[in-house]
């Protein structure tokens, strides 16, 4: 079935070049055209084993990691809610992959032609019928350095929720300091009940909890939700 399909900006892994192309979201598959009126298919990414998130370095991209490659992704309306809407969908069908359903052998779900289908109906024809998974929620203070050095620490109260890992000041729990949404998560030695959270592309935090059961839990909830 088609989750999704449109235009997106993708970057060249030459000289770096942003190239217009025709995206179709079928299940697990994320393959590209050049226009929406092309049969060849130039390309297809596999989500079996991917994460997706938000790129902070060019406003409303987003891109796709797999084991093999990097792939960078801008709509081409340029607008966050196009992009919120594809990084949605994509998580959507990885959801669906971690939780055993094959979108294409559900019967409430109509196989549509990639040229031809009403995104809008196979969207809604899928959130209808499939209770779709979600990420667990947790909050609490954690201890929060982005560099190496040990003396850096800055206690911060954490929220995550859908996805995205949010800080606050610990004075005050409504002024956000920051956002990531993290792709992976790594139990640390360094330092004792500590933790590094990877996001984007080559970035990441360090945090430590108060106590190894807490620990333990933001190492499972954040784990659960990235599919690690």
């Amino acid at each position: 079935a088609v989750i999704k399909m449109g235009y997106l900006r993708k970057k060249g892994t030459g000289r770096g070049n942003w190239t217009k192309r025709w995206f179709v979201l079928q299940g697990t598959n994320l393959s590209y055209y050049k226009n929406e009126k092309a049969e060849r298919r130039r390309g297809v990414i596999n989500l079996d084993v991917a994460v997706v998130a938000v790129w902070h370095r060019k406003p409303f991209s987003f891109f796709i990691r797999t084991p093999n490659k990097i792939i960078m992704l801008w709509p081409s309306s340029g607008g966050k809610s196009d992009r919120d809407d594809w990084l949605r969908c994509i998580r959507l069908c990885i959801e669906f992959h971690y939780s055993g359903i094959d979108l294409n052998e559900s019967n409430s779900i109509i196989s549509y032609s990639p040229f031809e289908a009403s995104i809008e109906n196979s969207i809604n024809r899928t959130v209808s019928s499939i209770i779709i998974p979600h990420c667990n929620e947790k909050q609490g203070y954690l201890l929060l350095r982005k560099d190496s050095s040990l003396r850096s620490w800055r206690r911060r109260w954490f929220c995550f929720r859908e996805g995205i890992l949010s800080y606050y000041d610990p004075n005050k729990k409504t002024k956000k300091k920051g956002e990531v949404v993290p792709t992976t998560i790594q139990e640390t030695t360094q330092q004792k009940f500590s933790f590094t959270i990877y996001y984007e592309i080559d970035k990441q935090i360090h945090l430590r909890s108060p106590s190894y059961d807490d620990q333990q839990d933001w190492l499972h909830i954040i784990r659960c939700c990235v599919g690690q």
